[in-house]
């Protein structure tokens, strides 16, 4: 075996890491152009990727934009229905108690027709009026 001083170890130590860094940094630029060149093939595919995606984003917003409108013209229809529904309650609530009140006279006029016919009515009050 070969001995050498700490000196010398150091220097063939530094020497080899030096020429493992000088070799391991270097790169052809065919080495170089190649790996750009595949990096920029992917950034190219992922623009693409982009442009159809924001695309397919304008094509939702212009649908989004019609449904909202869409929604609006049914919220105001649905408003006027509504109105008009209350209205026609309204409407109803009254007919129901108009015809409330013709049930008790035609209840009140049949219970009178059970009990007498007009001809009798009209005979008494020609008497009432006689006698005053």
């Amino acid at each position: 075996m070969i001995r050498m001083s700490k000196r010398q170890s150091l220097l063939i130590t530094v020497a080899m890491m030096a020429s493992g860094m000088t070799l391991s940094a270097c790169a052809t630029e065919d080495y170089v152009d190649q790996h750009i060149a595949t990096v920029n093939a992917r950034i190219d595919e992922t623009n693409r990727g982009l442009e159809g995606a924001n695309a397919n984003i304008g094509t939702l917003g212009q649908r989004l934009d019609a449904v909202d409108r869409a929604a609006q013209d049914a919220l105001q229809r649905s408003d006027v229905a509504a109105r008009a529904a209350q209205a026609a309650s309204a409407q109803a609530m009254e007919a129901n108690r108009k015809l409330e009140t013709l049930g008790h006279t035609v209840g009140h006029l049949e219970r009178h027709h059970a009990r007498k016919t007009w001809s009798d009515v009209s005979k008494k009050k020609r008497s009432k009026r006689r006698r005053r």
